[in-house]
């Protein structure tokens, strides 16, 4: 149908199906091809085998002859058409989940568009009704989804990266990282299963504000460079000796300020 895009066929199950048809009539496949106009029991055989399809005129005839749709034969039950447009929107995952799914849309259609539509056929008119429908119900598991992975799987990954050294604080990398990570799946690809899929986004995230907020500076405060520059009586005078010929002061042996910083070496550790 124009402007519509087709869905996949399974040629196999669809072989299976003009099967059933031809011998729910008991016909050979000789004569099952006389009665499709075609010129040998080659043709039915490889249909029936899923290797081709029949064109269109023989679809036809085909489903005049089993007094079902073409769509059947293509699909089978809209309800099993409901399945393969999921699958073949990706959303295997969440049918293995919720098997339950294409029988709830198929029921939701029935009751409010069987007279509208002719719901043993034209399957594909039905695509937009079948997406709205079952995006009701998608969001909010997805959403549950989520939650959960956020839980027990991001949230962990969040604390490793912020107990990392950076130039804010730990609470501030978390909150930060938690917001961007929600907002980079909400406008993601990302769906219901792909658990893998949705950390690894989580772990891009993570890494560039890593990189953003890496703290560059060997020392955390001016403390941390007294404690890590100062742990003998030597290592102090040295220090002071070198800022008095960088800086231009008087440098003087053995000063307060010399005695002040080994005494208290331990008290930078923290600070």
């Amino acid at each position: 149908m124009k402007g519509l895009i087709s869905l996949k066929i399974d040629k196999k199950e669809a072989g299976k199906r003009i099967k059933t048809i031809r011998t729910s009539l008991s016909h050979t496949m000789e004569q099952f091809a006389i009665l499709t106009d075609s010129s040998n029991t080659s043709a039915v055989n490889n249909w029936e085998r899923g290797y081709n399809l029949p064109n269109k005129l023989k679809l036809k005839k085909i489903a005049i002859l089993g007094n079902t749709s073409i769509d059947w034969i293509k699909w089978g039950t809209l309800e099993e058409y409901i399945t393969s447009y999921l699958i073949d929107k990706g959303y295997e995952l969440y049918i293995k989940d919720f098997p339950d799914t294409s029988h709830i849309i198929f029921e939701d259609i029935q009751e409010k568009y069987s007279e509208t539509f002719s719901l043993d056929k034209d399957y594909e008119l039905l695509n937009p009704i079948i997406k709205n429908i079952f995006t009701k119900y998608y969001s909010k598991n997805l959403s549950n989804y989520l939650d959960n992975i956020f839980v027990t799987e991001i949230t962990p990954l969040i604390k490793e990266y912020a107990d990392k050294k950076h130039s804010i604080s730990t609470e501030l990398f978390f909150k930060r990282a938690s917001s961007k990570i929600q907002d980079s799946i909400n406008r993601s690809d990302c769906k219901y299963g792909e658990k893998e899929k949705i950390i690894d986004y989580s772990r891009q995230v993570l890494d560039e504000m890593d990189l953003a907020y890496k703290d560059i500076s060997r020392y955390s405060s001016i403390e941390d460079f007294f404690y890590q520059n100062t742990k003998n009586q030597f290592e102090t005078e040295k220090l002071i000796y070198e800022l008095s010929k960088k800086y231009n002061f008087p440098y003087e042996k053995n000063s307060t300020t010399a005695k002040f910083l080994t005494n208290n070496h331990d008290k930078f550790k923290h600070n």
